[in-house]
């Protein structure tokens, strides 16, 4: 028997993946050849699904397991970050209360836009749990600053019990959970498709990628962090090579034409995507294709990122849909 048949054999009947190391592959051959080396799809091309709702939702409960696990709606963080050894804020700084299905952050504001939409959608439920104190409690969490988001309501702190009951029963509702939803793809998740896109993140696997970033680093952290780990004009030769590929004398002259990134001169996040996206349509050199993407995201990630990322790289509920915005 050959060792590319036995191979095969040991395959078939489930053998260890270590009795297979030492055996030679069934294509084993010395002869380079003069055989045309295939071409590969690049991706660029076929058939594409519209990123709609409902696949945005889909891509963000698959992401949302690793915030709020069984509890979905009523998750609740109280104050976690502060009280973690080895976290960068352990007992340093205050993050307050983390709540729902991402868990929404008090002093980055997003628990008090998520207050303010679960009032517009039952104001008469929504008083009904958080009285007394609503109106303190929409007024606090949707101040101007971190410090007085953080402030106390009712003379209690948000993570503190008395406010944590009634956030886990507000989680039990309904109207409450699809405003938790809209926040989720209305705030953050299609304010980062115009960065995703252009760099590449075409799919449902890399679009929960990147989205992760922006749940756990915020949405100009986590996209100043993608367009670092994977965006492909990493010096200032390659981006002059870019403006001069597309015709354009300057990044300013670019972004006048580009219509969506700030006009500041200065190639920010969304002026690198922006080139990026452009260099693709133009299709005159060779990108990173969704799996490099994927793959250097992975790698410029360490410790509770880089398990995260790691999960929805390898998540089977993924299909590696190809989308197209609307």
């Amino acid at each position: 028997e050959t060792p590319a048949a036995g191979a095969s054999r040991a395959q078939a009947a489930g053998a260890p993946a270590d009795l297979l190391l030492p055996l030679k592959e069934g294509d084993y051959d010395e002869v380079i050849g003069d055989a045309v080396d295939p071409e590969q799809d690049s991706g660029a091309a076929g058939a594409t699904v519209l990123l709609d709702t409902q696949e945005i939702y889909r891509i963000v409960r698959a992401v949302a397991v690793a915030d709020s696990g069984e509890d979905l709606y009523s998750a609740i963080s109280a104050d976690a970050e502060y009280n973690t050894p080895g976290h960068p804020a352990y007992g340093q700084a205050h993050y307050g209360l983390g709540f729902g299905l991402v868990l929404f952050q008090q002093a980055a504001g997003r628990l008090g836009a998520v207050l303010r939409l679960m009032q517009a959608r039952d104001p008469a439920l929504f008083a009904d749990i958080f009285d007394p104190g609503a109106g303190e409690l929409l007024a606090t969490t949707n101040a101007a600053t971190p410090q007085d988001r953080l402030k106390p309501v009712g003379g209690e702190l948000l993570w503190s019990a008395g406010w944590v009951e009634r956030f886990r029963k507000a989680g039990a509702v309904p109207a409450f959970q699809a405003a938790q939803n809209e926040e989720a793809i209305e705030g953050q998740f299609r304010p980062m498709l115009n960065i995703a896109f252009n760099l590449g993140f075409v799919t449902d696997r890399g679009l929960a990628m990147v989205y992760d970033r922006v749940v756990t680093r915020g949405l100009g952290g986590g996209l100043r962090w993608v367009v670092q780990a994977a965006g492909p004009l990493r010096t200032a030769a390659q981006r002059e090579q870019a403006l001069a590929l597309l015709g354009f004398d300057d990044v300013l002259q670019f972004q006048n034409a580009a219509g969506w990134t700030p006009q500041t001169g200065r190639l920010g996040p969304e002026t690198h995507a922006a080139l990026v996206g452009a260099l693709r349509r133009q299709g005159a050199i060779s990108l990173p294709t969704s799996d490099d993407l994927a793959g250097r995201l992975v790698a410029a990630a360490a410790g509770p990122a880089r398990t995260r990322l790691l999960r929805l790289r390898d998540l089977p509920a993924f299909s590696d849909t190809v989308y197209r915005l609307g």
